[in-house]
């Protein structure tokens, strides 16, 4: 392990240091061309009407404290799939996946790292259903208990003269960290939705802090 370069498989842009009692690796992509991406799908099942699901959020999500805003009973993490799972039973349940790593996996190294999403790219596989009315919630819940909501209505940045009914673009300014959740409504049965995160920088810290310091 000697011969290790962490930087080999990184942007040349990654720092490595020591700071504040834990070791710290930082990416920051100098333009679009650049920007690392994360796909989060969304798959409604047969019966679900407007699904609405949480991700990330790591010290408070709905997999580890029960959330009222979001579809009852939901069963956690999917072992087997790496899969997010919330289902109100009799084929009312939206579940997610990343696909490039198992989502639980990005799930638990949002307790370790924070990432800044410059772009949020939405597209829907059944365009008809209107997929891009329901609003997108940002909400922050701190460990404490308190909570900031902020939300995003995706038709408002569909242009007038965009031909690809399918799909739009949300510019975001948005850091994610483990006090931070996104909550996407579903509408429609069998509707996949595609969330690409389109991220320009990251913080992976051990002992230090998340970006927003």
């Amino acid at each position: 392990m000697k011969s290790y370069d962490p930087t080999l498989t990184y942007d040349p842009t990654v720092k490595l240091s020591f700071s504040g009692g834990g070791y710290v690796e930082e990416y920051r992509a100098q333009n679009p061309a650049q920007w690392a991406k994360l796909d989060i799908v969304l798959t409604a099942g047969a019966a679900n009407t407007a699904g609405t699901v949480d991700l990330f959020n790591f010290y408070r999500s709905s997999s580890i404290v029960f959330d009222p805003d979001v579809l009852n009973n939901e069963s956690a993490f999917v072992a087997l799939t790496g899969a997010q799972l919330w289902d109100a039973g009799g084929g009312d349940s939206v579940t997610a996946q990343c696909t490039q790593l198992p989502y639980r996996s990005l799930f638990q190294a949002l307790g370790v790292a924070s990432i800044h999403i410059a772009l949020v790219r939405m597209i829907a596989s059944i365009p008809a259903l209107n997929p891009f009315s329901p609003s997108i919630d940002i909400r922050k819940k701190t460990f404490l208990g308190g909570q900031v909501i902020n939300d995003i209505n995706p038709s408002a940045f569909l242009s007038p003269d965009q031909f690809q009914v399918d799909r739009v673009d949300i510019p975001l300014n948005l850091v994610v960290d483990g006090e931070t959740g996104l909550y996407v409504t579903v509408a429609g049965a069998l509707q996949v939705i595609t969330l690409s995160l389109f991220i320009d920088r990251y913080k992976k810290t051990y002992g230090g802090a998340s970006l927003k310091q």
